[in-house]
Formats: C-alpha cells, sequence, structure tokens
C-alpha cells in the first residue's frame, strides 16, 4: 500500500505521488496514514467497550487483584 492510501480512503486530502519527494509530500502523506489508522483503532476500541458484557460478582471474598477489568461490578458481605 502506498503512502496516503489510507488517508485518501477517509476521503482526505494526500498529495499525489508524481509531487517531488524532496518536497517531504510522502512524509505528509505516511503521517496522514498514521492519523487514519489512530482514528480506526480507537473507533474499534470504543465499539468493544460498548459491546463488553461486564462481569458481576457477588460473594463473600473480594476478587484476587488483576482479575477485575473497568466496568466490573462487584458486591460483598460480610
Amino acid at each position: 500500500m502506498a503512502n496516503g492510501d489510507k488517508a485518501a480512503a477517509k476521503g482526505w486530502t494526500v498529495f499525489p505521488g508524481t509531487q517531488a519527494h524532496s518536497l517531504g509530500y510522502d512524509d505528509i502523506n505516511y503521517v496522514a496514514d498514521l492519523v487514519a489508522q489512530e482514528v480506526d483503532d480507537r473507533a474499534a476500541a470504543v465499539t468493544a467497550a460498548r459491546n463488553r458484557t461486564p462481569k458481576i460478582n457477588i460473594s463473600a471474598t473480594p476478587m484476587t487483584a488483576g482479575t477485575a477489568t473497568v466496568g466490573d461490578l462487584r458486591f460483598y458481605w460480610s
């Protein structure tokens, strides 16, 4: 995949490959691709977080450290 393809697929402005490489247009296209990938990754993370079902732990003993994740519900009695 050429530099700028991912950004162009999002509809962002990129420089054509016919531009002189000495002017840095290829580097700008590369950075635009990195930003486009970050946007896709964050959107995927938000979707995954929304679709996650929280665990509910009802117990007399607390969960061991490191087993819970954000959004889990924990109820304890003593």
